[in-house]
Parts: structure tokens; sequence; C-alpha cells
């Protein structure tokens, strides 16, 4: 996954096990939110409404991770297995006009 300048990463964690796990919130200018999106390879486009991304999908825990403080939202849930066999849920904040807080998380059997 590529990240356009100007990206500002918020929070990041990642756990191994059985399964990986990784949750990742970061900020990006809103005019490169669709070649963000066209560049990540997503099978899905943004669904209005759609919240796929919630505080339990915090891996690292701790208090920097609020999906559900967003009031206008689009979200893209794979169904099937994006790049590298890893499944990829994604929440859009679209509340500020000149940027958007992604919430990511990914997991990987």
């Amino acid at each position: 996954m590529t990240f356009p300048p100007g990206t500002v990463l918020l929070s990041a964690a990642q756990s191994n096990g059985l399964e990986t796990y990784l949750s990742a919130r970061f900020r990006i200018p809103r005019a490169a939110l669709d070649t963000f999106l066209t560049d990540g390879d997503f099978a899905a486009g943004l669904t209005p409404g759609l919240r796929v991304v919630t505080k339990q999908d915090d891996v690292g825990g701790g208090d920097t991770w609020h999906p559900e403080t967003a009031v206008r939202v689009s979200g893209i849930s794979e169904e099937a297995p994006g790049p590298n066999g890893t499944y990829r849920r994604l929440l859009v904040d679209l509340d500020r006009e000149d940027t958007v807080t992604v919430f990511l998380h990914a997991s990987k059997p």
C-alpha cells in the first residue's frame, strides 16, 4: 500500500500469532483519497455509511482509536483476500473538509 504525500500516521499496531493483525489510523488530504484507494488495489469501492471498523479492531489498545466518533463515514470490507492474502477493512472519517482520517484493520491467516 502506498501512502500519498501529506499522510500523517496517527497510530499503528501489529500482532503476530496464528493470524497476523494490523490496525492503523492515518490522515490524508481529501484530494488524495481516490488515488489512495486505486493504488491500494481494494476489491470494492467505498460504501457511504458503512461502519466496518470499530473500537474492538484496535490491535494496540490504548486511547487513540475512536472510529465511533466519526459522523460522516464510508467504508470498504473486502470479502476476498487482497494483495498478499490479506483481508482489509477500511473506515473513512469524512467529517473534515480538507482531510480524511482512515481507520484500517487488516488480517492475514
